[in-house]
């Protein structure tokens, strides 16, 4: 109906034309549409896979800080003023090695 003139005379052949012209204009915005559905359902998707990941990340990176700050410590400083505690040799003594020999 933009740009045109709503016809003044209601003949059969002037509505005719006018439901033809209407159902053209009507068939291209459902081309649009359609369109743009697609459009719609392909953001989706990647919106679902994005949040899905964003997720996966989240609850990895904070297991994996929790471990880091709260998990077991198997290397820990252990200080010599404990008479007590053994302490290990990693070099054999020199006269191991002479024995050997």
């Amino acid at each position: 109906m933009q740009g045109q003139q709503v016809p003044t005379d209601f003949t059969t052949e002037t509505l005719s034309n006018r439901v033809v012209f209407l159902e053209a204009a009507l068939a291209k915005k459902d081309a649009v549409i359609s369109e743009k559905d697609v459009v719609i359902s392909e953001k989706s998707a990647d919106l679902v896979k994005l949040s899905a990941e964003l997720a996966y990340l989240r609850n990895s990176n904070t297991s994996r800080l929790q471990r880091m700050i709260f998990g077991s410590k198997r290397e820990r400083f252990i200080s010599s003023d404990f008479p007590e505690q053994f302490k290990l040799e990693f070099e054999p003594k020199s006269v191991e090695i002479d024995q050997q020999r």
